[in-house]
């Protein structure tokens, strides 16, 4: 939306699993088609189509340290610590980075090529700013065959 209210453009995804009671980074990429127009507000909602209750494991991050580069950019790095039975493959990884009062500073995104049944693999963001008023980063991932691994690692009935 810009300073008016007016909305600027819109866009719908389906997130196939969103685990109750949890949080989880969803990010899009949606270029102005008019420069001469400013963002003032963004507007995400969550609509549910469908319910089934069950416990979730989540991809942890862990050992999750952020650094200024020489080139004036800035790298989050941690471990992937994946609790799932199954391999994965094509993980997206979410930095979020937050100042010393907890404001949002800068984010980017990576992706993993794969991490093993109940194993751990490096991972690295590098955002192209510098920020070094960073103090912390929250770490999400994503997956896209979540939904097909899910069932045998919720109790669920297969899809």
């Amino acid at each position: 939306m810009d300073a008016k209210g007016s909305a600027i453009q819109s866009r719908i995804e389906e997130i196939p699993v969103f685990p109750q009671a949890s949080e989880m980074g969803v990010g899009t990429f949606m270029p102005l088609r008019d420069a001469n127009r400013r963002v003032a507000k963004v507007r995400a909602s969550i609509v549910k189509s469908s319910f089934v209750k069950a416990t979730i494991p989540n991809i942890k991050a862990t050992d999750t340290s952020i650094t200024q580069r020489q080139d004036s950019g800035t790298t989050v790095k941690g471990v992937a610590a994946s609790p799932f039975s199954k391999d994965l493959t094509d993980i997206r990884v979410f930095a979020v980075i937050f100042d010393r009062s907890g404001r949002v500073k800068g984010g980017g995104s990576s992706t993993l090529d794969s991490i093993p049944a109940n194993g751990q693999t490096p991972f690295e963001v590098d955002v192209l700013a510098s920020i070094p008023s960073a103090k912390s980063a929250k770490v999400y991932f994503s997956v896209e065959d979540l939904s097909l691994i899910l069932p045998a690692e919720a109790g669920l009935p297969s899809p």
